[in-house]
């Protein structure tokens, strides 16, 4: 077996795949190509072995998950109809959501997650372990995209959303997004202080929900969108985080 160069095993022990997660959590389907990935290696999870497979390699002395997802009470409404966004692994916290809408309604939703915040290299989450990261429910305006994305080395721990006013409030619909976070501080080996939020909304955001946090030792791994529907055409009408322990050692 080809010897494995120093830089070569921090990179390999920069991420490790998760245990799986509860049945309603990630998707485990072939992912939507929403997002370019990092080849196994510079994700850190495996190594190539000599009969050509992928060959999980040991965990080095460094930040990670531990433990089963969390999820956390809905920022806005509750819908029978939800997705799970987020690709299962220890070492990629969610630092990106993006949305679009269709007619006044949000219905397209990509999140990004990054190694920053837990790993030696900032490196994107491989788009082939199980989960996803989007879901589409409708033919979206491109031009409708907005974003709400955090700062190098920081990774999500709490989130808002902003409604818009409906004399039904079985039709509000989310329209803005607000986003706290942290960061890993290998020197003290606790999460930092909280930052932000981060916010982006739309013109016709009226009313912030209240703020909905991960644990002081926890940090977000995915999210959960709420969607309602009005005569067959799906709306977004609330988030949810995914939670999991951090473990410094």
């Amino acid at each position: 077996m080809p010897k494995l160069s120093v830089r070569s095993l921090v990179l390999a022990g920069a991420a490790v795949v998760a245990p799986s997660l509860a049945a309603s959590s990630l998707v485990s389907a072939s992912p939507e190509t929403l997002e370019d990935a990092p080849t196994a290696l510079q994700a850190g999870g495996r190594s190539r072995g000599v009969d050509g497979g992928l060959t999980p390699l040991p965990l080095l002395n460094t930040p990670r998950f531990t433990g089963p997802i969390r999820w956390l009470s809905v920022a806005g409404h509750v819908a029978s109809t939800t997705h799970d966004l987020g690709h299962e692994s220890d070492t990629h916290v969610l630092t990106r959501i993006k949305w679009f809408e269709k007619a006044d309604r949000p219905c397209r939703f990509t999140v990004l997650q990054r190694s920053g915040p837990l790993g030696l290299e900032d490196t994107m989450v491989p788009s082939s372990l199980p989960g996803r990261s989007g879901i589409s429910l409708c033919n979206y305006n491109g031009q409708s995209e907005l974003k709400v994305e955090l700062s190098a080395g920081q990774g999500a721990s709490a989130i808002a959303i902003c409604l818009n006013d409906k004399k039904n409030s079985a039709n509000e619909r989310l329209k803005g997004i607000r986003l706290w976070s942290r960061s890993a501080d290998l020197q003290t080996k606790q999460l930092g202080p909280e930052n932000g939020p981060l916010e982006t909304r739309r013109n016709n955001c009226v009313d912030w929900t209240p703020k909905v946090a991960c644990a002081d030792d926890e940090l977000a791994a995915a999210v959960r969108v709420h969607f309602g529907y009005d005569n067959d055409n799906a709306f977004a009408r609330g988030l949810q985080l995914g939670c999991r322990k951090v473990l410094l050692p």
